[in-house]
């Protein structure tokens, strides 16, 4: 039986049926490398907001993403940003990515 064809996703599933913590996360990284609010994220990401806040506060907590507060209008609204260190930890998965 070949493996290959029994895992191997069809065209109707969802794009990103099978993916794992490391491969959200760096989608996150890319996705905010020059800022994105909550909405960008999740549309880019296809998350839920639930996921979406789970990841961010992981990434937050570890230094990889950065939350800035901008003011538009007479609102404030929160921008994510990958920090140097998260675009070190991308550049890293990305290599590693290339190994397999």
């Amino acid at each position: 039986m070949d493996v290959e064809a029994v895992v191997k996703p069809s065209g109707n599933l969802p794009r990103h049926k099978y993916r794992s913590r490391d491969e959200i996360e760096a989608e996150i990284l890319q996705c905010t490398q020059k800022g994105a609010f909550r909405s960008h994220i999740k549309q880019h990401c296809s998350l839920n907001y639930s996921q979406l806040f789970t990841y961010i506060t992981v990434l937050i907590e570890e230094g990889l993403l950065e939350e800035r507060k901008i003011n538009i209008g007479a609102k404030e609204h929160k921008n994510f940003i990958t920090t140097e260190k998260g675009l070190r930890w991308l550049y890293l998965h990305q290599e590693m990515m290339t190994l397999k």
